[in-house]
């Protein structure tokens, strides 16, 4: 297009102005709007980056994040136990929030792939820095201890693995050359029996009043190990349970 053609349609547009046709949209419209698009951006960040470490707090309070450490076996299980419907919810808001950015000028013109590349990244990095924080552990002692919780709550009542999945937490009892008793954090007790193939921990053995991760089935009230593991300090104040001590025959 010619410097002409463009110099004629701008008069052209100004004329049209000027005597009434067209109505130019006001500026306020377009700070209303903007302000909109910030504001949603921001809450959506918020709510997405909230979501997320609760995943990440879910999978940690579970042991399902410590289940590859047993091997491919324990990472199936795991897999049971990944809330994967929040999982969905941060996937699709990453989505939303993709699509947001487009509308700023930052992000216009850029492959989706770049943009989408760096809310994700930024969603797991500040997502698993809050599940670190005590914020979600406070709220989980909190329903776990009967306290009304906020509205959302119920979402802490299913993070637990539970004595229906492969992943047992809790400590050690009663041990013996090849059982203990594993007093579990869900409420139950566990024989656990060590076999020749069981992987036990490298840093030094199992004691009484250890608080373990144990892989393996539960078959009438026991449980043949596969692995046992120290639980990492960060999983010993979700659902603990003090240990019982050994009874005085």
């Amino acid at each position: 297009m010619s410097e002409e053609e463009k110099k004629s349609i701008s008069q052209n547009v100004l004329e049209q102005i000027n005597s009434g046709q067209i109505k130019p949209t006001s500026r306020a419209y377009f700070v209303f709007r903007v302000g909109v698009f910030t504001v949603a951006m921001v809450v959506l960040v918020l709510l997405v980056i909230y979501t997320s470490s609760l995943v990440f707090f879910g999978l940690r309070s579970s042991g399902a994040w410590f289940a590859p450490g047993f091997g491919l076996s324990a990472t199936r299980s795991a897999l049971l136990i990944v809330p994967w419907v929040l999982v969905g919810c941060v996937v699709a808001a990453v989505v939303v929030l993709e699509l947001l950015v487009k509308r700023f000028g930052f992000a216009y013109r850029r492959p989706a792939i770049y943009s989408v590349a760096g809310i994700a990244l930024l969603v797991v990095v500040v997502g698993y820095a809050v599940a670190l924080t005590p914020l979600h552990r406070s709220l989980y002692r909190q329903v776990h201890n009967g306290a009304k919780p906020p509205f959302w709550g119920g979402l802490y009542k299913n993070f637990d693995a539970g004595p229906g999945h492969a992943l047992h937490a809790g400590f050690v009892n009663d041990l013996a050359k090849e059982s203990f008793l594993l007093n579990a954090r869900e409420g139950a007790d566990f024989l656990v029996y060590i076999t020749p193939t069981t992987q036990l921990p490298r840093e030094r053995a199992v004691r009484e009043g250890d608080f373990v991760l144990v892989f393996g089935s539960v078959d009438r009230g026991s449980i043949r190990a596969a692995g046992v593991r120290f639980a990492p300090d960060e999983m010993h104040g979700f659902g603990k349970r003090h240990p019982r001590h050994r009874m005085q025959p």
